[in-house]
């Protein structure tokens, strides 16, 4: 709202402050944003600028010389069927394997018209290798692109293994575009401008090099195959379905999940009077990391969305949460509140549909809002195939049985269907990221930004958080780009002095890597 008590929608920031809405930060959303790495809709970082929810529609009523909302319609995708319909002829996932080929490929024929102009994405996942054979096959798309960080160990890149033996397999003229980390560092700026909020991932800082730098010039529609996993099954959606169909079966043993046992669990797995079932169950668990949520989180009867320790509110966490709340003085119901208002439509929907339309509307919908703008910055249109509303109509109807089968299994069938070679779609996902310690360590590549952050948080609070480990390095990547964002759009300082900044920092920081001290050290 205005000061005058005006209402104002836009799609940047920008054209709110040119109007005079004024934009302040709201501190009761900082917490969220340390555990979370983003705000969720319905709120924002801004006190009093809301943003609407992904597939939602707000309609207004002229009444006289005001503007009112009438009402407003959530996204309400189809219901998956109770039990998987297979048909013999039509392979394992019979007709939901053909419905989500169709899906994909009218999602992707969709572009025809800009096929001169597409540039795919390939990082040599299964997703992308999907859009990558729709468009050499329908489109005439002969090139691909992919990147990578300057500061990766090259024996340990398989991000490039991937995308190079894929575009290799499906015969495209592939770009594996490499800036430099110093491109990197002042590309982390440029980004947060762009954005108009903290970026979500290192990897975004990437996109916006390759939106500019790494493609060709000019205007084209970049296809990314982000926005797959969150509706076809994640590893929580495995983990949820695998406790629930054990409580299930051996009801007599739920006792098995109580934390007091797991003192002495490790040594009696293996034991011989405990049923394979029972072993297999608790091993995958450990083996997926998943056990202490399990243990400490709730779901199902007894347990809504809106309960603290629902299962929902460990989907997606990254930074510190004890640090984060004793910091901001936030309960736990303040950290999730943003999420508990955009699920709490869906009460009514088992915890599988629940985790996914979570998973869209939030980090998804914040994810591809800010990659949009990094490739509107580019002069780059971005589409997001898995997010046309017939395949998420067909993902979400489809049981999830089916969809749980196999990692992905529907859309290892969909890849099968258009004959993306075998190994593609077998091999191990893996993930575009890269170890902590390369980018949050004291004196890693990130450290030139602390001085830039360190005039909002204070340098040692800053150091503090520079750390391999996980929870930290994420909390200390948040750090900075709050700060950052907060120079430039709350305090109104240019991307041009923060850039003056970070270059006297980047030069003191080679200084001190080329002295003869550190060179000793090293």
């Amino acid at each position: 709202m205005a000061p005058g008590g005006e209402f104002y929608c836009a799609t940047h920031v920008r054209p709110l402050r040119d109007a005079g809405v004024s934009l302040e930060e709201d501190p009761e959303r900082l917490a969220e944003f340390i555990v979370y790495d983003y705000v969720s809709a319905p709120r924002t970082l801004f006190k009093g600028v809301d943003q609407l929810m992904a597939g939602e529609r707000r309609r207004f009523r002229l009444n006289g010389s005001m503007w009112r909302l009438e009402r407003s319609e959530r996204f309400a995708p189809p219901r998956p069927a109770a039990a998987a319909a297979r048909e013999e002829s039509g392979g394992r996932y019979g007709t939901y394997g053909r419905r989500a080929c169709d899906a994909v490929t009218g999602a992707m024929r969709a572009l025809s018209p800009a096929s001169g102009t597409l540039h795919v994405l390939l990082s040599g996942g299964l997703d992308s290798s999907i859009l990558y054979q729709i468009a050499k096959s329908d489109l005439g798309v002969a090139s691909s692109y992919s990147t990578g960080y300057p500061f990766e160990d090259e024996a340990r890149n398989v991000e490039k293994q991937y995308a190079l033996s894929a575009a290799e397999a499906l015969g495209a003229r592939h770009r594996f575009y490499v800036p430099t980390t110093e491109q990197f560092l002042r590309g982390f700026l440029e980004a947060v401008a762009a954005a108009e909020q903290p970026l979500v991932l290192l990897q975004s800082v990437l996109l916006l090099l390759l939106f500019r730098d790494g493609l060709p010039p000019g205007p084209g529609t970049v296809v990314m195959g982000q926005g797959a996993d969150g509706v076809f099954g994640l590893r929580i959606h495995r983990t949820v379905e695998k406790v629930d169909r054990f409580r299930k079966n051996h009801p007599r043993l739920s006792i098995a999940f109580h934390p007091a046992l797991w003192s002495v669990a490790g040594p009696v797995l293996n034991a011989r009077l405990v049923a394979p079932g029972v072993r297999g169950l608790l091993k995958l668990l450990r083996r997926e990391h998943a056990l202490p949520n399990v243990l400490r989180l709730r779901w199902g009867d007894g347990a809504p969305p809106s309960h603290p320790r629902h299962i929902l509110w460990a989907l997606g966490v990254t930074g510190d949460e004890r640090w984060a709340r004793r910091r901001f003085g936030a309960s736990r119901q303040q950290v999730i509140s943003n999420r508990a208002a955009a699920v709490a439509p869906y009460a009514d929907r088992s915890t599988l549909d629940q985790l996914s339309l979570l998973d869209f509307l939030s980090d998804v919908s914040i994810t591809q809002s800010i990659w949009s703008k990094l490739g509107e910055a580019a002069g780059k249109s971005v589409y997001y195939p898995f997010n046309d509303p017939a395949v998420l109509d067909c993902a979400f109807s489809t049981p999830w049985d089916l969809k749980l089968a196999e990692p992905k299994g529907l859309l290892r069938d969909v890849a099968r269907r258009l004959e993306v070679p075998e190994f593609i779609i077998t091999r191990p996902k893996a993930g575009f990221s890269i170890t902590t310690a390369r980018w949050a360590s004291p004196g890693a590549v990130l450290d030139p930004l602390v001085p830039l952050a360190a005039k909002v948080w204070g340098e040692p609070e800053l150091r503090r958080m520079q750390s391999g480990q996980f929870n930290r390095a994420h909390t200390f990547w948040a750090m900075l780009n709050y700060a950052v964002w907060k120079r430039m759009f709350i305090d109104g300082e240019s991307l041009d002095t923060l850039m003056d900044e970070l270059e006297r920092s980047m030069a003191d920081s080679n200084a001190v890597a080329a002295s003869p001290a550190a060179a000793a050290v090293a």
